[in-house]
């Protein structure tokens, strides 16, 4: 059997420019508009096309009804002066054995640079670490997805292996990095002699 998150716990999440909060099916045209409808631009976070709303459409009611059962958590990202969808953040694959989960982020090519993918992701992994006691996140990132990489980075996640052969991009196969963070909570700082 998975293991399941306890949706109870799951709430509205703010910072500085972003609101983090549960995503509705009203929100699946914003969700196509600005993340899946340019698939260069997703295509190492979600390999499939989605070419269409009805799609999308589907793909959310598979993802609200994972978010319904505990399979995962996901947070719609949105500006704090405008409630559209720009972006999601997600935890998902809980080992309850190893108290670990993996995280994804999805943001807009619209807002790539402002440093929105940083601050919803630490966001989620304070959340994490603090409402769940979750001890490890990792992430899973396509070595060639630049940006993400440098997201592990400004995360300050830590290299932990590759994945080679694990991502498939219709015909072409390609490599992962696997990157986590520890839950500082969860391991006492060694004290300086």
């Amino acid at each position: 059997m998975k293991a399941r998150f306890n949706i109870e716990k799951f709430r509205k999440l703010s910072t500085e420019h972003l609101v983090l909060r549960k995503i509705y099916e009203e929100d699946t045209r914003d969700i196509y508009e600005n993340i899946y409808k340019d698939y260069d631009w997703h295509k190492y976070a979600f390999p499939e096309r989605v070419g269409s709303i009805s799609e999308c459409h589907t793909l959310m009611r598979k993802q609200l009804y994972r978010f319904g059962c505990g399979e995962h958590l996901v947070w719609g990202v949105t500006e704090k002066h405008r409630d559209k969808v720009i972006g999601i953040v997600s935890l998902f694959a809980l080992d309850n054995g190893k108290n670990c989960c993996k995280m994804g982020c999805m943001m807009s090519c619209n807002h790539a640079g402002k440093g929105y993918a940083k601050e919803a992701a630490s966001k989620v992994m304070n959340f994490a670490f603090r409402e769940l006691n979750i001890r490890k996140i990792q992430i899973e990132i396509v070595s060639e997805n630049v940006p993400s990489l440098r997201l592990a980075k400004k995360l300050k996640m830590q290299y932990e292996s590759t994945k080679e052969g694990s991502y498939r991009l219709g015909d072409v196969v390609l490599d992962e990095r696997v990157f986590f963070k520890l839950n500082p909570n969860c391991f006492p700082k060694r004290k300086k002699k």
